[in-house]
């Protein structure tokens, strides 16, 4: 049942400008609450796509971009600990690189 919620919010992002704040609001919230404890998840992935690609298709539109921005937080504080060791992992391989040079 929560895969059918996560994949239906996925299939409605891009729809009407209208509702666009209240999709990413209820998708960031939904995919937060249902997969909380594993930050690795795909449907984080997925619904970060979707709704960056509804953002390129719309680059002039500046209310879909304070919606956005306004609602997506709580994906990020999901994926903060994931986020972090990436952060680490990418600054850890540079040093890497510049050693071996």
């Amino acid at each position: 049942m929560e895969f059918e919620v996560l994949y239906a919010c996925c299939q409605n992002i891009a729809s009407a400008d209208e509702i666009w704040q209240y999709l990413v609001e209820m998708s960031a919230l939904l995919v937060t609450c249902i997969q909380r404890d594993n930050p690795r998840s795909l449907w984080f992935h997925k619904i970060l796509t979707e709704m960056l690609s509804h953002l390129e298709q719309e680059p002039r539109n500046r209310e879909l971009r304070i919606a956005w921005l306004k609602f997506i937080d709580p994906i990020f504080n999901s994926m903060r600990l994931l986020l972090m060791m990436m952060k680490q992992l990418y600054w850890f391989s540079n040093d890497f690189i510049q050693l071996s040079c």
